[in-house]
This record gives structure tokens, sequence and C-alpha cells, in this order.
């Protein structure tokens, strides 16, 4: 039987043969998913909205004064971010369960979660777009870590 082992921020991931053939992930149990799916989804967005109209839009008008319907708010564009959200409160709340399953619920499994999942969207996300000159750099030095916050929570 062979063993993989590494270390990640004093967590220890040990693998061995078994794990590779045997799904160790439970069920999504209907009430609890739906729980914590509908939890995400209040917290996601009533963080999230705060943080647009308070920190993202004023920086977006500040970088580009010349655009006259950046980050617009309307029918068009709120359906749009409302289909995001879906998308996104369901990667979360799938991602986490099965951290929460795999590794235990701590504090420490949930950081390294939040950290995790933070970076491979709203991380890739912003860095790209200020990568492609859509946004300013300081708008996603600005987001990512309100974006941590927010998944932390």
């Amino acid at each position: 039987m062979s063993k993989i082992t590494f270390r990640l921020l004093h967590l220890d991931f040990r693998m061995t043969d078994q794990d590779f053939q045997t799904p160790t992930i439970t069920p999504m149990k209907g009430r609890a998913f739906w729980l914590a799916f509908g939890l995400n989804a209040i917290w996601i967005n009533l963080s999230g909205l705060p943080r647009y109209f308070l920190v993202v839009k004023p920086m977006l008008h500040d970088a580009f004064p010349d655009v006259a319907n950046i980050a617009p708010v309307s029918i068009p564009v709120l359906l749009i971010w409302g289909a995001w959200t879906v998308i996104f409160v369901f990667a979360s709340t799938c991602f986490y369960w099965v951290c929460f399953d795999r590794y235990g619920t701590s504090m420490r499994t949930a950081a390294v979660a939040a950290a995790s999942f933070t970076l491979a969207t709203i991380g890739l996300t912003w860095v790209g777009i200020a990568n492609m000159g859509l946004a300013p750099m300081i708008l996603a030095y600005a987001a990512i870590p309100l974006a941590l916050a927010e998944q932390l929570v």
C-alpha cells in the first residue's frame, strides 16, 4: 500500500491507495445542504452589494472617468449578476461541503478552504480583469481581501 503525505498550513493530507478507490464524500443530504446554500446565498448577497456600491463602483468611476456607462445598474446587468451569484453560491457551498467532509469541521479547514476558494475564483477574476486593463490593479488589491473576509465568515 503506497502512501502520499504533505503538509499545508499545519494540515496533514494523507492519501492511501484506498482513497483513490473508494469515494469518501458523503452524499449532500438535502436539508443540510440546502440550508447551507440558503445561508451562504443570503450572506454573499448582503456582503457583496455594499462592497460593490461602496468600493468597486466608485473605484471604477474614478479609474475610467471618460466611460459614461461603466458599472451600470440596469435590469439586464442585475439578471446577469443574479445568475452569476447562483453559480458562485452553488460552487462555494459544494467546495466547502467537500472540504469539511474530507478534512473535518475546524476553523483551520475553514480558513484554508476560504483562502483557496477566494484565490481560485475572485482572485483570478480580478487579476485577469486588471491585467487586461479593464480595472486598475488597486481595485484587485481592495476586492480580494474583502472577498476573503466575506468567505471566512
